[in-house]
């Protein structure tokens, strides 16, 4: 589950808990570094805490780069 990617389906707010969906699975989930996310971020796994996972927004990739920098 860590370093896995999902997408927030219900806002996180700072220092609350959301929900997000990793893989097929509904998960809640609390921002990293306490920054709010909106529903359709893309989220990274950082940890996990009993039934939380704890997530940061990842950040897009540059089209045409597969992610890459060139």
């Amino acid at each position: 589950l860590i370093g896995g990617t999902g997408v927030v389906l219900e806002p996180i707010a700072s220092g609350e808990t959301g929900l997000v969906r990793i893989d097929r699975e509904e998960w809640r989930a609390e921002s990293a570094d306490s920054v709010a996310l909106d529903p359709g971020t893309t989220i990274q796994v950082t940890d996990v805490r009993g039934t939380r996972v704890v997530v940061i927004a990842k950040p897009a990739e540059e089209p045409g780069t597969g992610g890459h920098t060139p």
